[in-house]
């Protein structure tokens, strides 16, 4: 569990010269863990692959956010796990009030909403989960992540224990983000794990 912490924090954790994002590479000593890679779509609101570059999602410089509404594209990713990897998908956002977004995995669609008191995820329509806003929270940034590690899918909302969405064993042919509806701001979106450059399937 320690190591899957330290390398979710790692996954917020870029390093910048020179205004440029590296694709790190990252041994990791354990069983079947093998070298991981961290593969930063957004940075400090700024679009990092080629594929967040595509979507065209306005940068906030000021803010350091990158915005999206409806009319945004979609950031499909062209990076995505090997067959049956462990892996974390991290995604540090910021939703006006009715807001939502889309983080979808494969079949797997993790939907984040803001009612102003509220953050919720629910997948495919259920199996809602929220957490309440209050005082400075309420408008503030709601973490996500979802992860797979050895076979099992979770996902976990600002820091909350994880919510378990059973064996995961499938390849993951798409990973992408879209706002569906109002405006959402994302600080940074990363993809870390056992990972191959491949064609998003739509």
């Amino acid at each position: 569990m320690q190591l899957l912490t330290a390398m979710t924090s790692f996954a917020l954790k870029t390093t910048t010269v020179l205004g440029l994002v590296a694709l790190s590479v990252t041994p990791v000593i354990g069983d079947s863990v093998g070298n991981w890679i961290t593969a930063p779509q957004i940075c400090q609101g700024s679009a990092i692959s080629d594929s967040a570059k595509a979507a065209h999602w306005r940068l906030d410089r000021e803010k350091r956010v990158a915005v999206a509404t409806t009319e945004s594209g979609t950031i499909s990713c062209n990076v995505l796990p090997v067959d049956g990897a462990n892996f974390v998908i991290s995604v540090r956002l910021r939703l006006e009030e009715s807001a939502q977004c889309r983080l979808s995995l494969g079949e797997v669609t993790c939907d984040v909403s803001h009612s102003g008191t509220v953050a919720a995820l629910s997948f495919h329509g259920d199996d809602m989960r929220s957490q309440e806003l209050t005082g400075e929270d309420v408008g503030a940034w709601t973490d996500v992540a979802l992860k797979r590690w050895d076979g099992k899918l979770s996902a976990s909302i600002n820091g909350r224990p994880a919510v378990d969405l059973g064996s995961h064993t499938l390849p993951v042919g798409k990973i992408a983000l879209r706002a569906l509806r109002g405006t959402i701001e994302v600080r940074n979106f990363v993809i870390t794990g056992d990972l191959a450059r491949r064609a998003s399937l739509n």
